[in-house]
């Protein structure tokens, strides 16, 4: 495993912030996160790689990162996001008391995103080169939003979410521009 320091701050963070902000964006990937088990930081590495580093994954590449985050998306982030589910599903949740301890929850589990954001952050930057942009980046968007879909989906590819990948496919134009 690699020693070095992570980047919290980094591009894939702040793609990812600017992505998730724009129209329809949170709610897709919260969909595709609930129908599909979509890890949603996987989603926006993605995203990310065709976007800003014209880069297409292979099959190998996403499991590799897939397995470069598991233990820590497995062991931190899904029980820090349960523990915050599960409060806001109970009645006392209204309590000021419970609100705070949900809301800190909150906070911890999008800290906990953003050191898996930095560990798919520094997996990529020791293994692809960035290219430039061309008429093939939408393209290689596509692919890699598709790859990973794929692995989710019971179905094939091309059947998985449309709708939402259409959401996000428009969002990442808009970034190129």
């Amino acid at each position: 495993m690699d020693r070095a320091a992570l980047a919290l701050d980094n591009p894939l963070w702040q793609f990812s912030l600017r992505l998730y902000a724009e129209d329809g964006v949170a709610e897709a990937c919260l969909a595709l996160q609930a129908e599909r088990g979509i890890d949603v930081n996987l989603l926006l590495f993605c995203a990310w790689l065709g976007t800003v580093s014209c880069v297409e994954l292979t099959p190998q590449d996403l499991a590799e990162a897939k397995r470069v985050v598991a233990d820590w998306h497995g062991q931190v982030v899904q029980p820090l996001r349960r523990a915050r589910v599960a409060i806001k599903l109970l009645t006392s949740a209204s309590d000021p008391a419970i609100a705070q301890l949900r809301q800190a929850i909150k906070s911890d589990e999008l800290a906990a995103e953003q050191v898996e954001q930095a560990l798919l952050y520094r997996w990529a930057a020791a293994r692809t080169s960035p290219s430039r942009h061309d008429g093939e980046t939408l393209l290689r968007i596509d692919k890699n939003l598709r790859m990973l879909l794929a692995a989710h989906a019971s179905g094939s590819a091309t059947e998985v979410a449309p709708s939402r990948l259409a959401v996000l496919l428009e969002a990442c134009r808009k970034m190129l521009r």
